[in-house]
Protein backbone atom coordinates (compact mmCIF):
# COMPACT_ATOMS: atom_id res chain seq x y z
CA UNK A 1 0.00 0.00 0.00
CA UNK A 2 1.47 3.34 -0.53
CA UNK A 3 0.04 6.94 0.61
CA UNK A 4 1.30 10.13 0.16
CA UNK A 5 3.28 12.37 2.92
CA UNK A 6 4.73 15.74 1.95
CA UNK A 7 4.06 15.26 -2.15
CA UNK A 8 5.90 12.30 -1.99
CA UNK A 9 4.38 8.69 -2.08
CA UNK A 10 5.85 6.75 0.29
CA UNK A 11 5.37 3.00 1.60
CA UNK A 12 3.49 2.32 4.28
CA UNK A 13 6.01 0.35 7.29
CA UNK A 14 3.30 -0.93 9.66
CA UNK A 15 0.01 -0.13 11.05
CA UNK A 16 -0.57 0.66 14.69
CA UNK A 17 -4.08 -0.08 16.75
CA UNK A 18 -5.00 1.97 19.64
CA UNK A 19 -8.31 1.09 22.05
CA UNK A 20 -9.87 2.70 24.61
CA UNK A 21 -13.15 1.88 26.53
CA UNK A 22 -14.52 5.46 26.04
CA UNK A 23 -14.55 7.11 22.46
CA UNK A 24 -11.33 9.20 22.19
CA UNK A 25 -9.34 11.60 19.88
CA UNK A 26 -6.20 11.96 17.66
CA UNK A 27 -4.73 14.95 20.35
CA UNK A 28 -5.18 11.90 22.88
CA UNK A 29 -3.45 9.40 21.21
CA UNK A 30 -0.50 11.88 20.41
CA UNK A 31 -0.35 12.85 24.36
CA UNK A 32 0.14 8.75 25.32
CA UNK A 33 -3.27 8.63 26.94
CA UNK A 34 -4.56 5.48 24.28
CA UNK A 35 -3.28 2.25 25.09
CA UNK A 36 -1.54 1.45 22.41
CA UNK A 37 -2.63 -2.38 21.92
CA UNK A 38 -0.81 -3.66 18.21
CA UNK A 39 2.53 -1.44 18.12
CA UNK A 40 3.66 -2.55 14.70
CA UNK A 41 1.26 -4.93 12.40
CA UNK A 42 2.64 -5.59 8.83
CA UNK A 43 0.71 -7.59 7.44
CA UNK A 44 -3.36 -7.06 6.50
CA UNK A 45 -4.55 -9.22 9.60
CA UNK A 46 -4.26 -8.98 13.14
CA UNK A 47 -6.16 -10.79 16.49
CA UNK A 48 -7.52 -8.23 19.16
CA UNK A 49 -8.97 -9.81 22.09
CA UNK A 50 -11.59 -7.34 23.34
CA UNK A 51 -10.84 -6.04 27.63
CA UNK A 52 -14.19 -5.42 27.90
CA UNK A 53 -18.03 -5.22 26.78
CA UNK A 54 -16.94 -2.05 24.42
CA UNK A 55 -13.59 -1.28 23.32
CA UNK A 56 -13.05 1.60 20.72
CA UNK A 57 -10.37 1.50 17.93
CA UNK A 58 -8.19 3.57 15.56
CA UNK A 59 -5.79 2.12 13.10
CA UNK A 60 -3.16 4.48 12.14
CA UNK A 61 -0.43 3.80 9.10
CA UNK A 62 2.76 4.46 9.71
CA UNK A 63 5.16 5.43 6.78
CA UNK A 64 8.91 4.08 5.98
CA UNK A 65 9.70 8.02 7.66
CA UNK A 66 7.72 7.27 11.03
CA UNK A 67 4.72 9.65 9.57
CA UNK A 68 1.39 8.55 10.85
CA UNK A 69 -1.86 8.61 8.70
CA UNK A 70 -4.83 10.98 9.52
CA UNK A 71 -7.13 10.21 12.38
Amino acid sequence: MTTDFDGDPTQISHYEVYAADTPFTRAQVEAGTVDLVVPSVAGTFTDLLPAGPKRYYSVLAVDARGNRSPF
